[in-house]
């Protein structure tokens, strides 16, 4: 069973005063600042410390008023005292805490009203359909009590089956939770790929009836379902699929949902809202006191996300209402302006196969500047997937981003590029970081159109860095998972690599002038030259080039 602490709630400021009011009397010999000026260096600080914990703990307090933040302003009213009161033994002792109820909370049933609707929500199928129709990420299921296989992935290609059998398992069984939003590959801020809800979490409350109450007494929408949790209430307000670009505007208006249940004395769990947050999945049950949880479906309608923002916020502010593509669209054009050099290597050069400018001719497949192209490619769809590079690993993926461009582009170019995606990619990074992460790669591109070389491993080679696939892996191995092998080049492990080539070899020669895998494409190229079509005919219907055609017909 759970233990609640009960505490008086401290007149605002009293504490203060008094301190205040002590450092002015005559009671003290010297105010605070002469005890500073003549006492240790290292108390003062510390005393200083405490009073600024202690304003930043009131102000908590008056925007949540909960049991917690309430404990933190006496704890810190108490610790000012008492080192106040070491620093000058002549002030008054400070005032011993204030004694604590310990009260246990016993299970409280759920509160059943005739006016409500009876439970509609009692499988985990129907919660995960609530939520996540017409799936594009990641869902996450979370089983508490595990100690292997905890966590479990519902991916967009699992099929109907998969994803009954998964949620299957969770049925009666204790604490399972399930992702509110979908990610892209983990539950973490930067992988987050698609918004489906806002939510709140009320613990030790179970009066639904009084709670929807208090919802439409805090001039709030009414939320699409609500879960009992066994021992509170989730309501959820759910949303038809928003991308991260409405981020923000998602997390304000979650954060003003909690604040307003809150200030109608409803005991909303501050730290559940996040958008990576998991909650109990209906069809489970709660440990603590082996209730099911099970809910109430109120509408099978879900908000747009900006029509709930401003239900919630009123107008919103002028930020949220411009589009975000105006400002990714402006970021280019300064970019544009900056660099007229700026190649679009993506569209027009990496993903259509085109040799980079700067390779020499003849020289990209099968050499380092080809080798390069497919790792520069590579990157391109781990960062497309992945919606954002993780914290730990962005100033590496940003030099290995370089290094590839380092090898078939200009300084300028390079620079502008990688500027461009570290603003879409890795956003919480500084402009100085990203300069230290690029500047080796642009210094020794430089040096390679200056003419200049190196010696390594006693041979004279170009300045630009060589990397192994397996390096690059190792350093990016929180980006790279195995879902994403199939549309990587060169970016994976060598045992992937190996049976590529295992694969190709099959196709191998036939001694006749032909692969194995084109032996039929030169039959039915035989059989239209009978027809009387032109080789250039052929050649555009089966899809290879017009000396391909040519050869075979010599040979056949």
């Amino acid at each position: 069973m759970s233990q609640v602490y009960q505490q008086k709630k401290p007149e605002r400021n009293s504490s203060f005063a008094s301190v205040q009011n002590f450092s002015k009397s005559a009671q003290a010999p010297a105010a605070v600042s002469d005890i500073f000026a003549t006492r240790a260096g290292t108390a003062a600080f510390e005393l200083e410390r405490i009073r600024i914990d202690w304003e930043r703990a009131q102000v908590q307090y008056d925007l949540e008023p909960t049991l917690f933040n309430q404990s933190k302003v006496a704890m810190a009213s108490t610790a000012y005292q008492a080192l106040l009161w070491k620093i000058n033994p002549k002030a008054n002792p400070p005032a011993e805490p204030q004694k604590v109820q310990k009260v246990v909370a016993l299970p409280v049933p759920p509160v059943y009203r005739a006016d409500l609707p009876a439970p509609s929500l009692l499988s985990g199928l129907q919660h995960f359909d609530l939520l996540h129709q017409e799936q594009s990420g990641v869902v996450l299921t979370w089983s508490k009590l595990s100690k292997k296989g905890a966590w479990k992935k519902i991916k967009p290609t699992d099929s109907r089956p998969d994803v009954t059998d998964v949620l299957s398992i969770h049925e009666d069984q204790n604490d399972r939770y399930i992702s509110a939003n979908q990610f892209h590959a983990w539950r973490i801020v930067a992988h987050i790929k698609s918004l489906r809800a806002c939510f709140v979490d009320i613990d030790g409350f179970t009066d639904l009836h009084e709670c929807l109450g208090r919802v439409t007494d805090a001039n709030l929408p009414a939320p699409t379902f609500s879960v009992m949790s066994g021992r509170g209430i989730h309501l959820y307000w759910a949303i038809e699929p928003e991308g991260t670009d409405r981020l923000h505007i998602w997390q304000r208006t979650q954060n003003e949902i909690c604040t307003r249940l809150t200030r109608q004395g409803l005991p909303v769990d501050g730290s559940a809202k996040d958008c990576t947050r998991v909650l109990r999945l209906a069809g489970s049950v709660n440990s603590k006191n082996g209730l099911k949880v099970y809910g109430h479906i109120f509408s099978e309608t879900k908000f747009e996300l900006m029509n709930l923002a401003v239900a919630v916020l009123g107008a919103l502010p002028i930020e949220f209402n411009r589009p975000q593509i105006d400002h990714e669209r402006a970021l280019e054009l300064d970019i544009e302006k900056e660099a007229a050099a700026v190649r679009d290597f993506r569209a027009a050069q990496v993903r259509k196969g085109q040799q980079p400018g700067h390779a020499p001719a003849g020289s990209l497949k099968g050499s380092i500047y080809g080798w390069w192209q497919l790792v520069y490619r590579d990157l391109i769809v781990i960062g497309d997937q992945l919606g954002g590079i993780p914290h730990h690993y962005r100033d590496k993926y940003l030099f290995i981003y370089s290094c590839a461009l380092s090898w078939f582009a200009d300084a300028s170019a390079l620079e502008s590029e990688v500027r461009l995606v570290a603003r879409k990619l890795t956003p919480g990074l500084t402009a100085a970081a990203v300069s230290k992460a690029i500047s080796p790669n642009l210094q020794r591109l430089k040096d390679a159109r200056a003419g200049k070389k190196v010696i390594w491993n006693g041979r004279e080679g170009d300045p630009r860095y060589w990397f192994k696939s397996s390096t690059i892996l190792e350093w990016l191995e929180g980006c790279v998972t195995p879902d994403m092998y199939p549309e990587l080049r060169a970016i994976v492990p060598e045992s992937v690599l190996a049976s590529r080539r295992a694969a190709r070899y099959k196709d191998s020669y036939t001694g006749k002038g032909v692969m194995a895998s084109n032996q039929e494409k030169r039959a039915q190229a035989v059989l239209m030259r009978s027809e009387g079509k032109t080789q250039k005919e052929i050649a555009d219907e089966l899809q290879v080039s017009k000396m391909t055609i040519s050869r075979w017909f010599k040979i056949a």
